[in-house]
């Protein structure tokens, strides 16, 4: 929605809404450090790709923050809509694929 919203609406107006959004992505991205962080700590088979996603996470996040401090509504809207959009999905499909099941069994052998 966002991707959409920041071309549609004057920036003036959207750029709150902006730094909204980035602001509401903080919890997963320090909640995937930290599984970043065990994974390592713990040698999980799955820490090569977390590790990967948080870099991305962190670009593609600095990237929209360029874009809100520039005012630049069109590079905001193809971040959003592309980048951040798929490493969202990327985060997603690894937490529910191999995080998940790992971390759970974890929980049942202690």
């Amino acid at each position: 929605m966002g991707a959409s919203r920041s071309l549609s609406k004057p920036w003036s107006q959207f750029q709150p809404e902006a730094v909204r959004i980035l602001n509401e992505t903080q919890p997963l991205v320090q909640s995937i450090g930290l599984l970043a962080e065990y994974s390592r700590q713990n040698q999980k088979q799955w820490s090569n790709a977390i590790v990967r996603l948080v870099e991305r996470f962190n670009v593609v996040l600095s990237s929209l923050m360029d874009a809100i401090e520039s005012g630049d509504c069109i590079t905001f809207s193809d971040l959003a809509g592309t980048d951040l959009y798929a490493t969202l999905l990327e985060v997603y499909k690894l937490l529910s694929i191999e995080v998940l099941p790992s971390l759970e069994e974890v929980g049942t052998d202690g």
